[in-house]
């Protein structure tokens, strides 16, 4: 119970980190390239801030996260199917 516990407590900091620091980086990223660009059509600006915008919503980042959990699952059930594969060879 106490693993289960300790998983379940590791797994949501783990991807919650890779959440928040993916999502930090697109904001810095869209910011950056605004300064770096120095663009003189609005149209262009607005674009950038509405992607910007759209890739940090709350709705898609928790579908980030749901993403980020299902590939972290499956890594994981590999290494141990892998594991155990290697172990009775």
């Amino acid at each position: 119970m106490i693993e289960f516990n300790f998983y379940g407590i590791f797994s949501y900091l783990f991807y919650s980190l890779i959440t928040s620091t993916y999502f930090s980086l697109i904001d810095e990223f869209f910011t950056e390239l605004l300064k770096l660009l120095q663009l003189e059509s609005q149209l262009i600006i607005y674009f950038i801030v509405a992607l910007s915008v759209f890739l940090t919503n709350p709705y898609f980042q928790s579908l980030f996260k749901k993403r980020i959990r299902e590939a972290c699952l499956i890594n994981f059930l590999t290494y141990r199917l892998n594991f155990e594969i290697s172990r009775f060879k």
